[in-house]
């Protein structure tokens, strides 16, 4: 179960569009890994597979500049975007996240899901001191961001995400 800490519960603003999904691949150049975008490239063919009216959007910053990412967020809206925090990329992930505060009225934000090692270990201290209107993905990725987009769509109480 996500770990969430806001009442009432995170949502998307209400200018996104609830069938398309962003999933975001971040990158250390400290500690390049070969691959590294395989799990938000394996969630997309889930989501693809088991959620087909969802439009599903991969960057990996390896290769997508972040204002490529910042534009797709502004022109797209999709209602969820999910983060995928390697080691050594969680400063990434705030300079990202505090550009797309700065760049999308509430009304076009999207819902954040952070999964991958980082929020997975760390990611009571996430919700508590830096950024408690996130959703933390600690299950198998697929699943959690396949029940994140049935929430998205009214289809799914949050409390029942895996």
């Amino acid at each position: 179960m996500p770990g969430i800490d806001s009442s009432p519960p995170p949502r998307p603003g209400k200018n996104t569009d609830p069938h398309k999904v962003a999933l975001v691949a971040l990158h250390s150049e400290r500690f390049p890994i070969t691959g590294e975008s395989h799990g938000v490239c394996a969630i997309a063919g889930y989501l693809d597979a088991h959620s087909p009216e969802h439009s599903v959007r991969v960057f990996d910053l390896q290769i997508d500049p972040t204002e490529h990412v910042l534009r797709h967020l502004a022109g797209d809206t999709p209602a969820v975007l999910g983060v995928s925090v390697k080691l050594q990329t969680f400063q990434q992930f705030l300079s990202l996240h505090g550009q797309i505060l700065a760049r999308l009225p509430p009304e076009d934000r999207p819902l954040v899901v952070l999964g991958n090692g980082v929020p997975a270990l760390h990611g009571d201290f996430i919700l508590a001191n830096q950024l408690p209107h996130v959703i933390i993905a600690t299950g198998e990725g697929e699943v959690t961001l396949e029940h994140i987009c049935q929430h998205v769509l009214g289809q799914r109480d949050l409390s029942r995400v895996e």
